[in-house]
């Protein structure tokens, strides 16, 4: 027996499929013919136009609220997750700076109480710490040719002619004229700057004078003085005007000039960014009688004390010091 096959009908699978080609063709005619009208809408500025943008804003305005909830969740799970990760590395590299900081800590101690030791061995006296009068800077009388700043602290303060004043990085310059209310402060880097420095580590010798540049440069630094990029610099002492040790700042630039090496010294304040400064009550180191000038014959030892005449008790002759000899007189 054959087995019976059913017919298939093919003339009504070719219709469904003529008629689901053509749906396919008049709804993309009718998704163009439907964004035109919606730009040529959208061109026209009529009332009723905009009516319909706002009702269509306001329609899906809380649907798109809605929708960006989850984003917005998803989004934070990701930003936390990238600062976990961020926080443990942050955590590793800060517990390696610790441990290496404890170790300096360890050896700044060590090295404070040997200091201490030798010193009371050699019976050496420190520096006494000069009290000092913070103010804020005013004003800028900076030009190309002047660079200086006022400050809001005055002779009412105890602020004086020749204090030195500094910063929290450093040295800044010195009090030039002094008001009741008001200081002016002459910047490292001004033309008339000359302070008294030495280098750390070999303790030569030099002086750092300002030219109205940006960086002061070194003056009077001897010939066998070993100089490298990066050098710190402090103030000496010298002069009496500047208290030893304070940060100036690190030699930046190097370069041969015609006679000698050109020094460049990058200052640790920036006088660009002054705000708040420190002026030091300093007034110098004491010094001895019969070591303050030259006697009226040109001895070099021999040094008159000025007397005051309101002072009841300077009634006596001028001071000479006991280890020098007076002048011989004329014709001896």
């Amino acid at each position: 027996m054959s087995r019976f096959k059913p017919r298939i009908d093919q003339g009504g699978g070719r219709l469904a499929v003529r008629l689901q080609d053509l749906g396919q063709r008049l709804s993309f005619v009718i998704l163009v013919c439907a964004a035109i009208g919606l730009l040529l809408a959208g061109r026209t500025e009529s009332d009723r136009m905009e009516a319909l943008r706002s009702a269509i804003s306001d329609f899906t305005a809380p649907l798109l609220e809605l929708l960006s909830v989850p984003v917005q969740g998803l989004r934070a799970s990701f930003t936390d997750l990238d600062q976990y990760f961020n926080t443990i590395e942050e955590n590793r590299i800060l517990r390696s700076k610790l441990e290496r900081l404890q170790m300096w800590q360890q050896f700044a101690l060590k090295l404070e109480n040997e200091n201490k030791e030798f010193r009371s061995l050699l019976n050496a006296q420190d520096i006494p710490a000069s009290p000092f009068v913070s103010a804020r800077v005013i004003g800028d009388l900076g030009s190309p040719f002047v660079h200086t700043v006022l400050i809001n602290a005055g002779k009412k303060h105890g602020v004086e002619k020749g204090m030195p004043v500094v910063g929290a990085e450093g040295l800044i310059g010195q009090v030039v004229s002094s008001g009741q209310q008001v200081s002016r402060i002459l910047l490292l880097s001004d033309l008339n700057s000359r302070v008294p420095v030495q280098l750390e580590g070999s303790g030569y010798q030099s002086v750092l004078a300002g030219d109205n540049e940006v960086q002061p440069q070194l003056l009077y630094l001897p010939s066998r003085a070993e100089i490298a990029i990066g050098g710190r610099l402090v103030t000496s002492g010298h002069g009496g005007v500047f208290p030893p040790g304070i940060p100036v700042g690190t030699i930046s630039t190097i370069s041969d000039g015609a006679s000698n090496k050109e020094v460049r010294v990058q200052t640790f304040s920036d006088e660009r960014r002054l705000t708040f400064v420190r002026v030091l009550q300093y007034h110098g180191q004491e010094m001895p009688p019969g070591t303050l000038g030259v006697g009226a014959a040109g001895s070099a030892g021999a040094t008159e004390i000025a007397k005051d005449p309101k002072d009841p008790k300077d009634k006596g002759p001028a001071a000479v010091s006991p280890n020098t000899a007076a002048p011989p007189a004329a014709g001896q």
